[in-house]
C-alpha cells in the first residue's frame, strides 16, 4: 500500500509549512499573543489554505479530508494557536459532505476569508457520542432543540456552531442542524492550544445548554 503524499497533497503541505513558518516568525515579535494568532489565521486564509476542502463551485479546492489532514498535521506540528481543527474538521468537512446546497452556499463561501466554524460534539459524561442525547422535534416551521453540549472547541470565535441532534420524529436517525440562536453559557476556547484554559477546573470551562431552544428551519 502506498502511503506517500500525492502531488496535490504535497503542495498543500509545502504551502502550509511556508505560511506557518513565515507567520510564526513574524508573530514571535508580537507583544500581544492574540494578535499574532490572528495574523497567522489571516495569512492562512489569504493563501487559500482554509478552503482546501470547500467545493470548487464555491471557490475552494475541493480536496476533501486527506488534504485537510495534511494541513492539520502541519498546524499541530507547529502548535499554531489557530482554530483550524474546529473550522476545517468540525465545520467545513461535514458541511461539504452532508450540507444542503443552501447551507453550503451560506456557510462555506466566507471560509476563505477567515470565518470560524465549529461543532458542539460533546455531551455531559458522554464525549463524542454516536447517538446524541440532545434532541430536536418539529414544532410548526421551527425545531425545538433540547439538550446540553459541553466543551465546544473555539466556541467564542465561531460564527456558526453545528449541533448534532437526534430527531424525535425519525427515531434514532441523526442529523446536523445549525445551532443558530442557541446561547452558549461559558466556553472552552481552542482546548488543544489555548493557554488560558490550562489548569482551569471544569466549572470554569464551557457548557453549551440548548434547553428547549427554538431554531427556525429557514436558518438551518
Amino acid at each position: 500500500m502506498e502511503f506517500a503524499l500525492d502531488d496535490t497533497q504535497q503542495s498543500v503541505r509545502d504551502l502550509a509549512i511556508e505560511v506557518l513558518t513565515r507567520e510564526q516568525e513574524r508573530a514571535g515579535g508580537e507583544h500581544d499573543h492574540e494578535t499574532g494568532s490572528r495574523a497567522i489565521w489571516k495569512a492562512m486564509a489569504a493563501a487559500g489554505l482554509l478552503s482546501v476542502a470547500v467545493p470548487e463551485r464555491f471557490g475552494g479546492g475541493g480536496l476533501g479530508p486527506l488534504a485537510t489532514g495534511v494541513l492539520l498535521t502541519e498546524v499541530g506540528r507547529r502548535a499554531a494557536e489557530v482554530p483550524a481543527l474546529a473550522t476545517l474538521a468540525f465545520g467545513v468537512l461535514p458541511i461539504a459532505r452532508h450540507g444542503t446546497e443552501q447551507q453550503q452556499e451560506r456557510l462555506l463561501r466566507d471560509v476563505d476569508a477567515g470565518r470560524v466554524l465549529t461543532a458542539a460534539l460533546n455531551e455531559p459524561s458522554h464525549p463524542l457520542p454516536d447517538r446524541p442525547r440532545t434532541t430536536a422535534r418539529q414544532d410548526g416551521d421551527a425545531l425545538v432543540v433540547t439538550g446540553t453540549k459541553t466543551d465546544v472547541l473555539c466556541a467564542e470565535e465561531a460564527a456558526e456552531i453545528l449541533v448534532p441532534v437526534s430527531l424525535e420524529s425519525l427515531g434514532t436517525s441523526v442529523t446536523m442542524y445549525l445551532g443558530t440562536g442557541i446561547t452558549l453559557v461559558g466556553l472552552v476556547a481552542c482546548v488543544l492550544w489555548a493557554e488560558e484554559t490550562l489548569g482551569r477546573s471544569l466549572t470554569e470551562t464551557s457548557t453549551a445548554s440548548a434547553s428547549t431552544r427554538r431554531v427556525s428551519r429557514t436558518g438551518v
